[in-house]
């Protein structure tokens, strides 16, 4: 990575967290923040369990013509 893309990114994510301490200064936004983030993690959960709960494809073969 060159100089300025490292630079670039630097100043994205300063960007970034100014949005995002601005944001939380307006009433009720951390709050939002907060339940989405539980929401998220919620989601995520269920998306855990049920792929685990999925059925699983066996395919087995048999010679049934050895006598």
């Amino acid at each position: 990575m060159f100089d300025g893309e490292k630079m670039n990114d630097k100043m994205i994510f300063q960007e970034y967290d100014e949005i995002i301490k601005r944001a939380q200064g307006q009433p009720g936004i951390a709050e939002l923040m907060q339940v989405y983030d539980q929401y998220d993690l919620l989601l995520r959960q269920s998306h855990e369990y049920l792929s685990s709960t999925r059925p699983k494809t066996v395919i087995a073969t048999t010679n049934s013509s050895s006598v």
